[in-house]
């Protein structure tokens, strides 16, 4: 179903109905444009209708068809056009496979947390997977995720809680990657957002030259927040670092181990 705003443009049948004096209406085969003026429920709204010659009218309480409501034998009805009913459907789609995405990272982050995990990294990032999942069930399209998908990630994230946040971990003398060090990799963020869509891209320098990309998207152009997608795509790439740093780290302890150090941590 496609909610009704004010200001959105159906498509208008007469379909019998007597119209206002002086309005335009020759071919029934066609429809009207009209603005949705007022909202009386998702089936019911008043119109301001465009006739054949550009002139403007009202009509109110105009039945809305939605998904596979039936035509009216008779009297008008305003209904959405193809292109709107398309992206409904693509948009409920893509909701779908943010639940799905979102149900993934719940379980690797479950993984990671139960993982044998001495410096608290996997912990880590098993928090920015968990918040990552929240994003996408908190979804573009505003809508509450089917039941069995929020559930998983609220008793992951209470099951982290605490120890999985990305700051700086002060009660451990064991090396760590901390979010803060992360921080201080970026040299340069660029973000770009594809035009006629609600992708953003987000690219991040760091200190070495090396480039990460994330990304965002929402569901539809209408809820699309440039602000939230380049925090998002942001975030997308600084979950590309995480297991970059903690390879490096491991390394370095390796290598450490190998020379018979003990001072090892993040340069």
């Amino acid at each position: 179903m496609i909610h009704p705003t004010p200001g959105r443009i159906v498509w208008f049948h007469p379909n019998g109905i007597t119209l206002p004096p002086n309005f335009a209406y020759s071919d029934s085969e066609q429809p009207l444009a009209a603005t949705i003026a007022y909202v009386h429920s998702d089936r019911m709204v008043n119109l301001f209708v465009i006739d054949q010659n550009g002139m403007g009218y009202s009509l109110t309480s105009v039945t809305l068809l939605q998904d596979d409501d039936a035509t009216p034998g008779a009297g008008s009805y305003a209904e959405w056009m193809p292109y709107q009913k398309g992206q409904a459907a693509k948009s409920n789609t893509i909701d779908q496979n943010a639940m799905d995405e979102a149900c993934r990272l719940a379980f690797s982050a479950k993984e990671l947390f139960l993982a044998n995990d001495s410096d608290g990294g996997a912990k880590r990032l098993a928090g920015l997977m968990i918040q990552r999942a929240e994003q996408l069930l908190g979804g573009a399209a505003g809508e509450q995720p089917a039941a069995g998908g929020l559930p998983a990630i609220k008793a992951s994230a209470k099951l982290c809680s605490g120890e999985c946040s990305p700051g700086p971990q002060t009660d451990s003398a064991s090396p760590t990657v901390t979010l803060e060090q992360i921080e201080n990799l970026i040299v340069s963020a660029q973000y770009h957002v594809i035009p006629g869509t609600t992708v953003t891209v987000c690219c991040l320098e760091l200190r070495n030259g090396f480039n990460v990309i994330g990304e965002s998207a929402c569901a539809s152009l209408d809820n699309f927040n440039a602000e939230k997608g380049r925090t998002y795509a942001r975030e997308k790439a600084i979950e590309k670092i995480w297991p970059l740093e903690g390879y490096l780290l491991k390394q370095r302890i390796y290598e450490a181990t190998l020379a018979g150090r003990q001072d090892v941590g993040l340069q």
